[in-house]
């Protein structure tokens, strides 16, 4: 297949996890994990993710579709999947891949950093030794696990597909699919990870000529001014 092909990355709408983690101030636990796969989405993540939604739409209308979506096993992520599909207009039918799921903090899947500095005293002289790329909490993964599944997900399965292409993600998923597409350094990813550099709802674009092309990242901008051929009509990121 001879056609440029694109995919938009999109990190979900914003959760009831993600409004604790922003109130939590000096606990030992927050009282509402992103480790639970069955938190959903606020208010404001249901308008965030029909943001990104009304942004796709208008890159990829009825007649130049999104052919392949992929997400995690996490509601959240499913239900910004949903509201995408309903400003698209067209079915799309997502495919659930666990390598895509958020990275797993083991045991500590709901301490905060100071609950693990007071609580496990020696895991957090371990995680000071070793960095944050390297830790890996009891029962859990380091980023070079998240790094090594994600990887086998583009490698495996989004590269050997043809036509465009969405991932509903978490931010550190997205960020180590970004270290793959933009040649991310590792240590970039853990501090644009700590700094939430990717918003609830923001989208990003790539672009190849042919399935066997690399992809390279498109500005939306871009596309107000340029001949792209299929995608004249494309808006910026509100």
């Amino acid at each position: 297949m001879n056609e440029p092909q694109y995919l938009a990355l999109v990190r979900h709408g914003k959760s009831f996890a993600n409004v604790e983690i922003e109130k939590t101030q000096g606990g030992l636990f927050y009282a509402i994990s992103g480790s639970d796969r069955e938190i959903g989405i606020t208010p404001e993540g249901e308008w965030e993710s029909e943001r990104a939604g009304r942004i796709l739409a208008r890159l990829f209308p009825s007649h130049f579709p999104i052919s392949h979506v992929w997400h995690s096993e996490f509601r959240r992520i499913d239900q910004t999947s949903s509201l995408i599909a309903r400003c698209l207009g067209y079915p799309l039918r997502p495919i659930v891949d666990k390598r895509l799921n958020k990275r797993s903090y083991g045991s500590f899947w709901n301490l905060t950093y100071q609950g693990v500095h007071e609580l496990h005293r020696h895991e957090h002289e371990i995680f000071n030794a070793l960095g944050p790329l390297k830790y890996r909490p009891p029962e859990g993964e380091n980023f070079y696990d998240l790094f090594e599944r994600v990887d086998d997900f583009m490698f495996s399965t989004l590269n050997q597909v043809t036509g465009n292409q969405l991932v509903v993600g978490h931010s550190a998923v997205l960020l180590a699919m970004q270290r793959q597409l933009d040649g991310l350094p590792d240590l970039d990813v853990v501090d644009l990870y700590e700094t939430v550099s990717l918003p609830n709802g923001y989208v990003m674009l790539y672009r190849r000529d042919n399935n066997t092309s690399p992809w390279k990242r498109v500005f939306l901008s871009d596309y107000l001014f340029g001949d792209y051929g299929c995608l004249p009509e494309a808006a910026l990121v509100a």
